[in-house]
């Protein structure tokens, strides 16, 4: 897959994790590994987990689909 490719893939789950940490989405706070995180750190503290994952995964989206880092070779 080329690098650009898996920087917009990346973006676009950050983007999610991000709106599923700030949201109050019952499908998404639902979902088994949600409920597993949010037992725990607590609701908050998995809010926040969702939010910082998603930070990360943009900015390596950002990195990778401007050529800045490569994905690792296989």
């Amino acid at each position: 897959m080329p690098a650009g490719a898996l920087g917009l893939i990346l973006i676009a789950v950050g983007v999610f994790s991000v709106a599923g940490g700030f949201s109050n989405w019952s499908w998404w706070w639902n979902n088994r590994r949600a409920r597993l995180v949010s037992a725990l750190i607590t609701q908050t503290g998995a809010r926040g987990f969702y939010v910082l994952m998603g930070g990360v995964m943009i900015v390596s989206g950002v990195l990778f689909a401007l050529g800045i880092v490569e994905p690792p070779k296989r």
